[in-house]
């Protein structure tokens, strides 16, 4: 957990001063998740996760990047944690969000309404 921290971190820091295309970093964002769906609850990948979401000029293309490659069970799954549930919320208000009726359908037939 603690290199995990470490990388969060790190990459919110490059996040928050870069000055390029920021594909690559949301790339290695959800490169983490997919690895140990379980991050989504570490303090510090929520902190990266609401910086991203939060701003505008992001929020979409990482959300986007998000639901094309995190499978949408783990996605249905942070719907039932702390932390996780506050990303999933951001992925459904965001209405451009790419499969967000497939997310909001899915959610529903979970029972998270």
């Amino acid at each position: 957990m603690l290199m995990e921290n470490t990388r969060t971190l790190l990459l919110n820091n490059a996040i928050n001063h870069a000055n390029c295309d920021l594909a690559v970093l949301f790339t290695a964002i959800v490169d983490l998740l997919e690895s140990d769906p379980s991050i989504v609850e570490s303090t510090t990948m929520h902190i990266l996760m609401r910086n991203v979401q939060g701003n505008k000029d992001h929020q979409l293309q990482f959300n986007n990047t998000v639901v094309s490659k995190i499978p949408m069970d783990d996605i249905i799954n942070w719907a039932g944690t702390n932390r996780g549930a506050f990303s999933v919320l951001r992925l459904v208000e965001l209405k451009d969000t790419d499969k967000r009726d497939e997310l909001v359908s899915q959610l529903k037939a979970e029972g998270c309404q």
